[in-house]
């Protein structure tokens, strides 16, 4: 149905999904995610609730990119080959292997119009998906290392005890700066010469 209206072919990726009014989803309203037709048996239940709730969003997703996008964000497992990557949070330390072997490591730059003429939109839907896994796994880890990113400075300290500094005792302060979640926390190490 949604297919002929949108003159969309079989092969396109396409995801209905449909939203209540935002008087219904409170405070978070239309952040919330819409929920998914996914079987024919879906459409007759989100029908039944159209006809009580005129004001019932329809969304239809069209294309690779932004069917991989809706998954993505919904944080859907997906399937690459043979291989499931769970991302739903449920995955065991295995999965949690599988996954980084998927999204960290060596990258190959290709021309977008090359792969489109290579692939179908289905495994270019995959292709998305992969890309954007690994931009999130970038992030993550460019987070990471800034959390823990240091700077060391070094500071002289001169303490004198009697007015002819005869016995001056020089000190070197180190002072860690480590930086967590935009607060600072100051470390610092005395070292008497």
């Amino acid at each position: 149905m949604a297919r002929m209206r949108y003159v969309v072919g079989q092969g396109t990726p396409i995801v209905l999904s449909y939203q209540f009014p935002s008087w219904i989803l409170g405070p978070i309203g239309r952040r919330s995610a819409p929920i998914s037709i996914t079987t024919t048996a879906d459409i007759p239940v989100m029908l039944s609730i159209r006809e009580w709730f005129t004001e019932l969003v329809l969304v239809v997703t069209i294309g690779a990119e932004s069917v991989a996008r809706i998954h993505y964000n919904w944080r859907d497992n997906f399937i690459v080959g043979r291989k499931r990557y769970v991302v739903d949070g449920s995955q065991d330390e295995y999965e949690r292997r599988e996954f980084q072997r998927l999204v960290v490591g060596r990258r190959m730059t290709c021309s977008r119009s090359i792969l489109e003429d290579i692939f179908n939109d289905h495994e270019m839907m995959v292709l998305h998906r992969v890309d954007l896994e690994m931009d999130l796994a970038d992030r993550l880890q460019k987070q990471a290392d800034r959390r823990y990113e240091a700077i060391a400075r070094e500071v002289i300290l001169v303490e004198d005890d009697d007015e002819n500094m005869a016995d001056a005792q020089i000190c070197l302060v180190y002072i860690l700066l480590v930086q967590i979640c935009d607060d600072f926390v100051y470390v610092s190490r005395l070292i008497s010469i």
